[in-house]
């Protein structure tokens, strides 16, 4: 380049690590719509660092995710070794999706289970597996709501509970 010249700032040229960042200042929302532009972004947008705290309680500004089979692909792609906290709505309140958060995230610490907008609960008489590393859990219920059921089921798994929130 000559003098005088000025090569053209690209936020692309950044480094990784300040993307990275950039992207921890973003909303789950806004980091899956920015994760299309290219994909050096798709990248930086599913390091598992960047999930340590979700929200999928779309009424409290948590990311929306209609199905439990996009959850399920979230757990494995983002959310990883690094989740620690983790607000779950009713409809996504699944055997597999509690067995899956067990099997792949084992920093889980914290988990909020909303079960106060739920008309019908899950089947769990077949779940065998839960966070173990439960420290706080808090669960919402509604007023129709009866996990009996549920709470046998996961009473061998919380014994480290420090803290259970109803």
């Amino acid at each position: 380049m000559g003098a005088g010249t000025k090569e053209a700032a690209n936020i692309e040229a950044l480094p990784d690590k300040v993307l990275l960042r950039v992207f921890s200042f973003l909303k789950h929302q806004e980091m899956m719509k920015y994760s299309v532009v290219s994909k050096k972004w798709k990248m930086i947008a599913q390091d598992s660092r960047l999930w340590g705290f979700v929200s999928l309680r779309p009424e409290i500004s948590g990311l929306h995710i209609q199905t439990q089979d996009q959850l399920l692909k979230l757990i494995q792609n983002r959310f990883a070794a690094n989740l620690r906290y983790l607000e779950l709505p009713c409809d996504l309140i699944t055997r597999e999706v509690l067995q899956e958060l067990a099997n792949r995230c084992p920093s889980l610490t914290h988990l909020l289970l909303d079960f106060s907008h739920g008309a019908q609960l899950a089947d769990f008489t077949e779940l065998n597996a839960f966070p173990t590393k439960i420290k706080y859990l808090c669960m919402c219920l509604s007023e129709t709501i009866f996990l009996d059921n549920f709470m046998k089921k996961i009473y061998n798994f919380i014994n480290g509970v420090e803290m259970l929130h109803l």
